[in-house]
């Protein structure tokens, strides 16, 4: 299965993905990678939470990390068979550290369907030239998370409410995205943070509710628009100036 190129492309496979592995249904491999470390980390979670019950996870769950195993290492666990359980888990956390991490591609080539891989990369990308990214490509899923633009995140923010019964104030996911940036991990738990405080039968989160709850200001947003004028940062002035200019409240005249 093809990596996603958009997120908009990436969010509907981590999705899909997640809808499958939580009715039991898992690939042999799972390459997980990108700059944007929000979706493998999510389907990352929800493998591990799926993928085997609590009390067959003491023989049958391996979780490693890059930088204290080898390829060796990880292929040995992963052509064990699984004890009591109809599969066994393999975790490679961290792998970009991996420095034989190309190795990999070895037992990828032929995975067995009795363990389920995943091989995460945090901050990071498989060079899609070589073995390890091909062979995952033929015969598992790869999962790539680009950084989104900066005009994308109020959008992704508003997708993110919807998906938990709430619409959210364009102005509102204007000012979170500024308080959060690119950082979809942080988004996310601050927006988890505020439903827990929202009153009962909120609708529409509002500018007011993500300022009391996420702890950010429309001032904020000046002394960034403040601070990228003073530094000649042309391209960042000008979208802060439109993210303030969306706020009809707002006084411009601060920033001169």
């Amino acid at each position: 299965m093809a990596a996603a190129k958009s997120y908009i492309e990436t969010d509907r496979q981590v999705q899909s993905l997640i809808e499958d592995v939580r009715r039991g249904i898992f690939k042999s491999v799972y390459l997980l990678m990108g700059e944007e470390p929000y979706y493998p980390d999510l389907l990352c979670s929800a493998i591990e939470q799926n993928c085997l019950q609590e009390w067959e996870k003491d023989f049958n769950q391996t979780i490693c990390y890059g930088a204290d195993v080898t390829a060796e290492a990880v292929i040995t666990a992963a052509r064990r068979y699984p004890m009591m359980a109809d599969r066994q888990l393999v975790i490679l956390k961290e792998a970009q550290q991996m420095k034989t991490l190309e190795d990999l591609s070895i037992y990828c080539e032929n995975p067995l369907d009795s363990t389920v891989l995943v091989i995460l990369l945090r901050g990071a990308s498989a060079d899609k030239r070589r073995a390890l990214y091909k062979s995952v490509l033929k015969n598992g899923v790869v999962v790539e998370s680009l950084p989104l633009r900066d005009y994308e995140i109020p959008r992704w923010i508003s997708s993110y409410y919807e998906g938990r019964g709430l619409k959210i104030h364009p102005e509102a996911a204007a000012l979170l995205a500024e308080s959060a940036g690119s950082d979809l991990g942080k988004i996310a738990v601050e927006t988890d943070k505020l439903l827990r405080n929202l009153p009962e039968g909120t609708a529409e989160v509002s500018v007011d509710d993500i300022e009391k709850n996420v702890g950010v200001s429309r001032a904020f947003s000046v002394f960034e628009l403040t601070k990228a004028l003073s530094y000649g940062r042309k391209a960042d002035a000008l979208r802060l100036a439109a993210r303030i200019g969306m706020a009809p409240r707002f006084q411009l005249p601060m920033a001169v």
